[in-house]
Formats: structure tokens, C-alpha cells, sequence
């Protein structure tokens, strides 16, 4: 339940919410949920309309992961856990940390993301419990993005966070993790989506074409889990982001990232080591890049 949105809270109306050990105290509830302070003075005005349910609005949470992101200018590599907990506090799963030189053949599996370079095979699974489906997305303004699995993509140089990418997947309904990579698309198709691009400074970019499509690889070769091996996410390449208006596609023939209207990251008909540059808007030469990529189940 949630509580009270004003008058008095008690320590037993908010240990009732967000459990605890007696004796209690206040302290024991820093950041418990966003808005509550992770420091410093706390008080029962604090809790005014929270609850223990992480509420989902995915155009809300973008927004305030960004600020949070710019204003702590968070170093790519060394807040791995910050980040990630940041993300998770908004009740989101990391899923995979692709990186320059890791992002498809180079991507490994572990059960517990805690560096960059790695994919959650935890997160991926042919499991068809309710919990494993994912959410749709809520909170945008244009209606055609609310409504339909999707998933998030935050971008990262040694310069600090540079976006998101929501990728919202226009002809799903219900979907799990893997059902982004398997069964494997044919390289002249990919997954129908439309983007939302949410930059940095806060500006916004939105596109709802037609021919917006993405295919991670080819020849990724995925298993019924949504990846290849857990030692090597990809077979054969693979690309993390979007074309607006076009197919993007992580193994030859593609097509690959090559204009104004592409962004993400991407190893393209070569070793994941070999494509040292990102594109966001442009093509941006760096090996200090990678991104981090969640989703949100019905677990939460």
C-alpha cells in the first residue's frame, strides 16, 4: 500500500510499508525508495505518499536518471555498482555492460554484473513464469511509444554519460529477454521499433517511422536463451542502438551505423575490438565507451 500523502506517519505506519528489525529508527530507511534521502537529515515528511512497490513511468525514470547521472558525472568504467544500483533502485534489471573491444563476441555471461563487459544469463531465460515477461512502457507524451515492451540503452564515454536510447518494440505486445535475439532474424528483417532518444542535456528526440528496425546480428546464432554462448554473447557481431528510419544490423550485409540518425555502439563484420568509435548523432572516435542496458520485468 502506499502512505499517507500528508498528516502525521509513525515509525510503525513505515516499518509496516518498507519492513525492518526493532528497535527501529529512521535511519534504517535511507533511499528505501526514490525521493527518500540515501544521507543526511530524514524525516517522516519524507514518506509522505511512498511505498514499497517501485512505481513504474519509464518516460519519468529516464528523466531522472539522467539528472542523476549528469549532475554526479559518474566515470564509466570505475561506478559500475553505483550505476547499477541506480538503475536497479528504479526497479529496471541490468541485463548486459557492452563495452568497446566487449560488446558482442567479447560480451561474457556471469550471474552478476559488477564490471563492464559482461551480459546477466540470469536475466535471460526461456522461463515463461509471469514474472520473467516484461513491461510495457508508460509516461511518453506520444502515445504510439506507451504500451509495449522495450528496451533501454545509456551510452557512456570517459567524458560521462552521453544519453538513452529507448528502443520500444512496436510490433510485440508481451515479450521476455530473449525474445529480442531468438529466434535470430534473417539479415533483410529485424524487430520493428520506434525510438526515443533522451540526450544528456535533457533535449529530446523522438521517431515513430515505419521502417525503424533493428536485428542484433545476423548470425548471432542464439540459443533458445537469447545468446550464444555463455563465454561469447554473439557468434558474429552485433549492435546495440538504433537507425531512425532505416534497419540496422550488427553483421554484414547490415545495413551499419553510418549517419546523423545513428546512435549506439556496434562491432560490424569484424572482431569487437576492431570498431573504435561510437555514434551518437555522428560518429565519435573512442575506445573509452560503453553502455549499459536494462529492462523491466513484472517481477517488480
Amino acid at each position: 500500500m502506499v502512505l499517507q500523502s500528508s498528516g502525521a506517519i509513525s515509525l510503525f505506519n513505515i516499518q509496516n510499508e518498507f519492513g525492518g528489525t526493532n528497535p527501529i529508527s529512521l535511519s534504517e530507511y535511507y533511499g528505501a525508495v526514490s525521493g527518500i534521502p540515501s544521507s543526511g537529515p530524514i524525516s517522516f515528511s519524507d514518506f509522505h505518499g511512498k511505498s514499497a512497490s517501485v512505481q513504474q513511468n519509464t518516460y519519468d525514470d529516464l528523466k531522472d536518471l539522467r539528472s542523476t547521472f549528469v549532475s554526479n558525472n559518474y566515470n564509466y568504467y570505475t561506478s559500475v555498482n553505483t550505476i547499477k544500483s541506480l538503475i536497479e533502485g528504479k526497479g529496471y534489471d541490468l541485463i548486459a555492460t557492452p563495452k568497446y573491444g566487449n560488446l558482442a563476441e567479447g560480451l561474457t555471461g556471469t550471474t552478476n554484473i559488477t564490471s563492464l563487459g559482461k551480459f546477466d544469463t540470469n536475466k535471460f531465460t526461456s522461463s515463461t513464469s509471469s514474472s520473467n515477461y516484461l513491461k510495457n512502457s508508460t509516461g511518453f507524451s506520444n502515445n504510439l511509444l506507451n504500451d509495449k515492451p522495450f528496451m533501454i540503452i545509456a551510452l557512456f564515454d570517459n567524458n560521462g554519460f552521453k544519453g538513452f536510447i529507448c528502443k520500444i518494440f512496436r510490433s510485440m505486445t508481451s515479450a521476455l529477454v530473449r525474445d529480442y535475439f531468438y529466434p535470430a532474424k534473417s539479415s533483410r528483417s529485424g524487430h520493428n521499433v520506434y525510438a526515443f532518444i533522451l540526450n544528456a542535456n535533457g533535449t529530446e528526440l523522438v521517431n515513430t517511422g515505419s521502417s525503424t528496425r533493428w536485428n542484433f546480428s545476423n548470425n548471432q546464432r542464439s540459443t533458445a536463451a537469447g545468446y550464444y554462448l555463455t563465454t561469447k554473447f554473439s557468434a558474429d557481431d552485433g549492435v546495440w542502438g538504433v537507425i531512425f528510419d532505416s534497419l540496422v544490423d550488427g553483421n554484414n550485409p547490415g545495413p551499419r551505423f553510418s549517419n546523423s540518425s545513428s546512435y549506439g555502439i556496434e562491432n560490424y563484420n569484424r572482431g569487437d575490438s576492431s570498431w573504435k568509435y561510437y555514434y551518437w548523432g555522428n560518429q565519435v572516435t573512442s575506445t573509452t565507451h560503453c553502455v549499459y542496458v536494462f529492462v523491466r520485468r513484472q517481477a517488480y
